[in-house]
Formats: structure tokens, sequence, C-alpha cells
């Protein structure tokens, strides 16, 4: 039976020593207005991460540091001034990363009048999602989070999951994508669970450390046929 509204998750843990539960998601921010409020290196790092995904991506405060003013105009656009209500307008997603709360929490009060999406980066004032410590390997998206508790150790965590995502890991990621196009193309039935004994199994993966391809995608092929 599960919890009542309202009523912790885990047995005998005390409210307000449980860790906010978060949603994971990953937001297509492509080509979408996405405002940074602030000119530090928190913002720095903010800003660089929507680039890396596409976003439209505005930044404003009375100063910045030097690598983030020196960021093409064509990649962000920079105002330098400080941060007005009214600023969100039309934006899909926001972020509060100044050294000052009570600007910060003007932010997150516009973004949440306006249904912005908003996080802020001083832990003071609620918003709606936080960054994680994020690895990007040819089409794989791992993300960690601490839940505010120790972001250092988050990116201690991704830097170990860093090395699990071998070569040979990608490779086995790239025949496994080929050979599932193939059975959709050929109106194959995709079955779950032959997938996941196929991708468990140490044969295609031996095969690829030899450096054989050709052999690990024809086993893989038979592996995930279903009868």
């Amino acid at each position: 039976m599960g919890a009542r509204r309202g009523e912790p998750l885990i047995e005998g843990a005390e409210k307000d020593s449980l860790m906010a539960f978060q949603l994971p998601v990953f937001l297509d921010v492509t080509g979408k207005r996405c405002i940074v409020v602030g000119g530090g290196r928190v913002a720095h790092r903010k800003v660089e991460s929507l680039l890396e995904c596409g976003a439209a991506v505005t930044a404003i405060s009375p100063d910045f540091l030097p690598d983030l003013m020196a960021l093409s105009p064509e990649r962000v656009t920079i105002y330098q001034r400080v941060y007005c209500s009214g600023d969100l307008t039309g934006a899909f997603l926001a972020v509060a990363a100044t050294n000052d709360r009570r600007v910060n929490a003007a932010v997150v009060a516009e973004a949440q009048a306006r249904g912005v999406l908003v996080c802020t980066a001083d832990g003071g004032t609620t918003g709606d999602f936080s960054f994680g410590a994020v690895v990007r390997r040819e089409g794989i998206i791992v993300a960690v989070s601490t839940g505010g508790r120790s972001p250092t150790f988050g990116r201690l965590l991704r830097d170990e999951i860093a090395h699990v995502l071998s070569e040979e890991t990608l490779e086995l990621l790239s025949l496994a994508a080929e050979v599932r196009r193939e059975q959709r193309e050929a109106g194959e039935a995709i079955q779950a669970s032959a997938w996941q004994a196929a991708l468990a199994s140490t044969t295609v993966r031996e095969l690829i450390q030899r450096g054989e391809i050709v052999a690990a995608r024809a086993e893989l092929r038979r592996a995930v046929r279903v009868e």
C-alpha cells in the first residue's frame, strides 16, 4: 500500500531529513530562449551547458568574467546591466546565478509568475530544477545529482562513470543502434528480454575488444532475433 499524500515514501524516515524527490528529465532546449542572470563562474558554467544543448542564451549582469564576455555574439546575447522585472518575457527557462540572494529570489518569483522553468544556484530559494554533473559520450548522456548535498561528490561520481564508458562500450552502443534500426525497418519484433540478454552477454563485447566488428555485429543480430 502506497504512502498517503504528505507522508514520507521511506518507512521510518523523518520528513525533514529526506532529500526532495526529483524527476530526472532531459529537456530539449534547442533554439529556445534561456536566460542566465549572473556573470560569474557559476553563470559561465550554466551558459556553456545551455549552449552545448543548442539553446538561444541571454546573459544579464552588471559584471561578467572575461571568458563569458569573450563568447561570440552569435552564440549568446549579453546585457551588461542589472536584472529588471520583465527580463524573462518569452523565456522557456531561467537560471538565477548571482551572488545576491535578493536578486535570485526576484528572478525565481518572476519565473514562477510567468510559468518559466527556473533554477537557482545559491540554494536559498526553491526553483523547479537543478543542473546535474553531466557525462556526454557519442549519444550517451548521464547526469548525476546529489540533491545539493555535495556537488563536488556529484562531479567525482560523474568522472568515475566517464571511465566506464570505454571505446568498447561506445562501439557496442553503435552496433546496437544499427541492428535495432534494421529490425524496425524490416518490421521484425523487438523483444526487450532478448536485447537485455544480448547486451549483457560477454560474447559480443569480447569480439569488439578483439576488433572483430563484423563478427560482433553478426552475433548481435543472431542474439536478438525473435524466432
